[in-house]
């Protein structure tokens, strides 16, 4: 009875710092959404119905040619994002911080409040996506709006390995309510994120790869 006793309780606490280690804050870097080889699940969009962020005609005032002619112009960018990759799903559910830009989804007045969170700027809008497990979207977002979309972030939440479709780029993780926090020079020590001046190279699994960059570029 007693051995039972010890076991229970041993059980109790397991339980216990597994549940504190998922709660508590990880910072994590974007290659570390890659999962390590032999593990982790391929990204499926199977049944992911009409992708988030597909504006209506109304917005277009009932035109439809230019309704039409903006679809194509996204669908092109869209197009050139690589395909494949895998989900790490060591990173499912637990809370995270990573360094990134926005590129924005959604609106409320002049509050972003729906974006694909991106590890270079300009991401999905002026250059093509990054494979879909290089990319978060964010539903209900909170301290960013629209004119600091060019800045570096903190983005903190709860990951999920849920993958989604949007007008913009398809997209291997989400979190629903996660808050943005600003990225200083300060910050470099503890997070990374890749600038403008950098070449990004993304191989068929999503993991970042040097093998085709310029030589005279610094990707390190």
């Amino acid at each position: 009875m007693r051995l039972a006793h010890t076991f229970a309780n041993a059980l109790l606490a397991l339980v216990f710092f597994a549940s504190l280690a998922q709660a508590e804050t990880k910072t994590v870097t974007w290659e570390d959404l890659v999962p390590s080889a032999g593990s982790g699940i391929p990204i499926s969009l199977k049944g992911a119905g009409t992708p988030i962020g597909t504006p209506g005609i109304a917005e277009f005032d009932g035109n439809k040619e230019d309704w039409e002619a903006f679809k194509e112009d996204i669908s092109f960018m869209k197009q050139l994002q690589p395909e494949g990759g895998l989900l790490n799903l060591g990173l499912h559910n637990r809370i995270v911080k990573i360094a990134g830009y926005v590129t924005p989804v959604g609106f409320d007045g002049q509050d972003v409040t729906e974006l694909l969170f991106v590890p270079y700027m300009g991401a999905c809008i002026h250059v093509p996506p990054p494979a879909a497990n290089q990319i978060i979207y964010v539903k209900n977002a909170k301290g960013m709006t629209a004119d600091q979309m060019w800045e570096p972030f903190w983005l903190v939440g709860t990951l999920k390995a849920s993958p989604v479709s949007t007008i913009l780029a398809d997209v291997g993780y989400s979190i629903d309510g996660a808050k943005l926090e600003p990225y200083t020079d300060g910050d470099m020590d503890n997070g990374f994120v890749y600038n403008e001046n950098e070449t990004y190279f993304i191989d068929e699994t999503g993991k970042p790869d040097d093998s085709n960059a310029d030589p005279n570029t610094d990707t390190n």
